[in-house]
């Protein structure tokens, strides 16, 4: 017996209701069903009721183990934050993911990455929107997270944070920082207390690019953000002024983790897969430059 039926739940499309429209569309086939079977003699309709009753609650059940390895993992949204990641036609790439699918993949989990500004990445986060959040380190963001139960996964990279200026204003000493840029949503840890007393005006932007050409114009004293992230940017820049990270100011060396609110025993699995893996990892940082 074959009959059609359209699938309404195609109008749900947020991700979030995955589960939902599963569920949706079972329901919604066996209701076509049964005013089709209402026709039928009425033994013939009670096996036949009892046949997509039996289908119906397997669907369910097919459904729900589905998603119970499906999760969502919170990235930044930055349209180019080489050589971690990129956010490009709605697509997240680059190392983070390439290490993430590849714990998933061989644990049978699904990742379905979320980009995001910083600040709205963390307010996702807390209140438990997303799974996961990646790149997360303790130190990042610490007030907001205060009364949070986090648990962070083991290093993944090394990381250096610390100012970029023009190369002819070098050396430059902390007293003559008054304006500095970054990324909105970054912890300038050893900055804190300078702009808390308004020593230091901070100026902020949702990538990279805007902030390399105010420091470029003068606009800006420096820029707070990462090593690696900057070196990545300047090299493609043929006419920028040369610029580097300033040694005579404080920077911050760190690491980067994978976190989570929800899912602690996925923490201990994804500590094992590094452990285990560490040459398969340690040849996708290589290929990003990492290593």
């Amino acid at each position: 017996m074959f009959f059609w039926a359209p699938r309404f739940s195609s109008y749900l499309c947020n991700e979030n209701t995955h589960f939902i429209k599963r569920i949706f569309d079972v329901v919604y086939t066996q209701f076509m069903a049964l005013l089709f079977l209402k026709r039928m003699k009425l033994k013939t309709f009670l096996y036949a009721l009892v046949c997509y009753s039996l289908i119906f609650v397997s669907s369910l059940a097919n459904a729900k183990d589905q998603d119970a390895k499906r999760f969502v993992v919170g990235v930044q949204n930055f349209h180019d934050y080489s050589p971690y990641s990129s956010f490009v036609d709605n697509t997240y790439s680059g190392f983070n993911r390439e290490l993430l699918d590849a714990f998933a993949q061989d644990y049978g989990y699904e990742f379905v990455y979320m980009a995001l500004p910083i600040k709205r990445l963390y307010r996702h986060f807390l209140d438990g929107a997303v799974d996961f959040k990646y790149p997360d380190n303790a130190k990042w963001s610490a007030t907001q997270k205060e009364g949070h139960n986090i648990l962070y996964s083991d290093p993944i990279v090394s990381f250096v944070d610390g100012v970029i200026v023009l190369n002819k204003n070098k050396p430059i000493q902390r007293n003559a920082l008054s304006k500095l840029g970054m990324i909105a949503g970054f912890t300038p840890l050893p900055y804190l207390k300078d702009i808390k007393e308004k020593h230091i005006e901070v100026f902020e932007t949702r990538s990279l690019e805007p902030l390399l050409k105010m420091l470029a114009t003068g606009r800006i004293d420096g820029i707070y953000t990462n090593l690696a992230v900057m070196r990545n940017q300047v090299s493609h820049q043929d006419n920028q002024a040369p610029m580097s990270m300033s040694q005579t100011l404080p920077h911050v060396t760190g690491t980067r983790h994978l976190s989570t609110k929800l899912y602690p025993g996925m923490i201990v699995e994804f500590n094992q897969f590094l452990k285990q893996n560490r040459k398969r990892v340690n040849e996708i940082k290589q290929k990003h430059g990492l290593l």
